[in-house]
């Protein structure tokens, strides 16, 4: 089984046809599965297969980098980020760098070895809370005014 890390759960045209591509050559019965935490894992890879599909994944700028076992997990963020037009701030760009700066851009980054395994952060920007942040580590969560004049954060 391979995981991939998707911050936000966003996959682009072209990274969904390469992962197209990947499963119906090497994955188990042409499937993959979307994690809880906005992840999909591809079942039935070969070892011998890997190289070829990290070639393929690094085109189209995905990574398994961290994407399992006792590192960070993978951010989540609302599905209808940056659609939503009810949404306070559009936090696509925001989950891309913290992810980014967690893996080092798919590299691996050693600065973030000391956080506690299997760390969950979530990056809401709607007034819904659809990414349930309260039920992660650390959760990021607009403030705002409602109608009669009172905070709600």
């Amino acid at each position: 089984m391979m995981r991939l890390r998707l911050p936000g759960g966003i996959i682009s045209s072209q990274q969904m046809q390469v992962l197209g591509e990947i499963v119906q050559r090497y994955g188990e019965d042409g499937n993959a599965d979307i994690t809880t935490r906005q992840n999909l894992q591809l079942r039935g890879i070969r070892i011998e297969d890997v190289p070829d599909i990290f070639r393929r994944l690094q085109a189209v700028e995905m990574t398994s980098v961290q994407s399992g076992m006792d590192n960070v997990r993978n951010i989540t963020a609302s599905p209808v980020a940056g659609l939503d037009a009810e949404e306070l701030i559009d936090v696509r760009e925001l989950v891309q760098q913290v992810q980014d700066m967690i893996t080092g851009n798919g590299e691996g980054n050693p600065e973030f070895t000391n956080l506690p395994r299997k760390f969950n952060i979530a990056i809401e920007g709607g007034r819904d809370n659809s990414v349930h942040a309260e039920i992660n580590d650390i959760a990021f969560v607009p403030a705002y005014k409602v109608a009669n004049g009172s905070d709600r954060s």
